[in-house]
C-alpha cells in the first residue's frame, strides 16, 4: 500500500470554487437588497395606507413592480457567465446562422422598425388612456379641456405604427440572409 503523501502537499487553488468574494456575489448580494427593499416598501405602503380608495392602493403597489422586476432579473444575470450573456437570447448561439448582423442593408429596416415601434407605442398609450381615463389625464394636465383629442384615432394610427415596426423588423431579417 502506498503511503498517502498529498496530506503534505497543498492543494492546488480551485479558481472555480474560490471561497472570494467575487463580482458576482456582490451582484446577487445587491439583488437580494434590492427585492427586499421593494418588498419591505410594499409591504409599508399596504399597511400604512388604510384611509385610501383600493384602487389607489393597487396603483401604489404597482409602483414597487420594476424595482421588485429589476432585482429578480439583476439575479438572473448575476450568474451568467459574459460569454452566456452575449449570445442572442432566443436563437441558437452556435448557428452563426442566426445572429443578427447589422450592415448597411438592414440599418435601414431596423431605424424605422424601432421609431414606428417607439412612435405607435406612444400613441395607441395615449390613446387608451384617452379613452379609459379621460378625467385623470384632465386632472393632470388642465390645458386638456381646451383640446378636443379623441383616442379611436390614437389607438388606430398607433395600431398601424405598430405593424408598420413588425414589418419592417421582418425585412430587416430577411435582409440578411439574401
Amino acid at each position: 500500500m502506498d503511503p498517502v503523501d498529498d496530506i503534505l502537499i497543498p492543494p492546488e487553488p480551485d479558481q472555480a470554487g474560490s471561497s472570494r468574494l467575487r463580482t458576482k456575489h456582490v451582484l446577487r448580494a445587491f439583488a437580494v437588497i434590492v427585492i427586499i427593499a421593494a418588498a419591505g416598501y410594499a409591504s409599508m405602503l399596504y399597511r400604512q395606507d388604510t384611509a385610501s380608495t383600493i384602487a389607489h392602493r393597487q396603483v401604489d403597489l404597482l409602483g414597487v413592480v420594476p424595482a421588485l422586476l429589476f432585482g429578480l432579473v439583476l439575479w438572473w444575470y448575476a450568474g451568467r457567465k459574459v460569454s452566456a450573456i452575449n449570445r442572442p437570447l432566443f436563437r441558437n448561439a452556435a448557428d452563426a446562422e442566426s445572429e443578427v448582423r447589422m450592415d448597411r442593408h438592414n440599418l435601414f429596416w431596423v431605424g424605422v422598425s424601432m421609431v414606428a415601434g417607439f412612435i405607435g407605442l406612444s400613441a395607441a398609450t395615449l390613446g387608451a388612456t384617452l379613452v379609459l381615463r379621460r378625467e385623470a389625464l384632465i386632472t393632470a394636465y388642465p390645458f386638456l379641456r381646451e383640446v378636443h383629442l379623441s383616442g379611436g384615432p390614437l389607438i388606430i394610427m398607433g395600431g398601424v405604427l405598430i405593424a408598420l415596426a413588425v414589418v419592417a423588423m421582418v425585412f430587416a431579417l430577411r435582409r440578411r440572409r439574401g
